[in-house]
């Protein structure tokens, strides 16, 4: 993910704590998410320039970031963002299970983890309405 970006939400993050009084903390990380998918054609991606194939590891960008969210005063998450460089075809053809909305399937499961392992869902309505919005700012 581009530094750029990150920097600009962890701005918006600490802004919004300094005006709300917030006491929630955050977590960027990045790493490598290996076997997650595969090139949709590996043969037409060598067409693409040595420069722009030079940028990664592989025939897919493997490089995950995420950000959590945490209330400090108990540790308890509070939800996550993700960002995976995906395409909406990740399945082989042999693969009849999963639907192209894999984003919406991967939020399902955090979902489903998350009501499962730590209490309310993370979609439950936020107890602070102006959080919301803040959200929805960092994704426009």
């Amino acid at each position: 993910m581009d530094q750029a970006v990150i920097e600009k939400v962890k701005i918006k993050l600490r802004d919004t704590k300094i005006k709300n009084g917030n006491a929630d903390k955050h977590n960027f990380d990045t790493g490598d998410v290996e076997n997650a998918g595969i090139n949709r054609s590996p043969s037409a991606y060598l067409f693409n320039p040595a420069q722009e194939r030079a940028k990664y590891p592989q025939d897919v960008d493997p490089e995950m970031t995420l950000l959590k969210l945490v209330d400090q005063k108990t540790g308890a998450p509070l939800g996550a963002f993700s960002w995976f460089a995906t395409h909406g075809t990740s399945m082989t053809k042999e693969n009849k299970l999963i639907s192209g909305d894999n984003k919406g399937a991967a939020a399902r499961f955090f979902e489903d983890w998350f009501t499962t392992h730590e209490g309310p869902s993370p979609t439950s309505p936020s107890p602070n309405p102006g959080e919301v919005f803040f959200f929805l700012s960092l994704i426009k």
